[in-house]
């Protein structure tokens, strides 16, 4: 878990001055997978940047696309 935060940049203080499930910087809304990752970093305590987030969902998101062949339904992912 420690790994985790590190990577993501967040404390595990549990004072959250950030709203989760904001508007990210590049204007577009979080996708499910970013909500998921939001609220579960925020459960466990993490302050999490949202932007970091998307870019660490997006990457694994590209990963799973390159391994498997198919796409991520836009549902899911932006």
């Amino acid at each position: 878990m420690d790994q985790l935060k590190s990577v993501l940049g967040g404390s595990s203080s549990n004072n959250n001055n950030q709203a989760q499930g904001t508007v990210n910087t590049q204007g577009q809304n979080p996708d499910m997978v970013d909500k998921f990752v939001n609220n579960t970093l925020h459960k466990q305590g993490v302050n999490s940047n949202p932007s970091t987030v998307e870019k660490v969902t997006d990457k694994a998101r590209e990963l799973f696309e390159g391994h498997s062949g198919k796409k991520v339904p836009s549902k899911f992912s932006n």
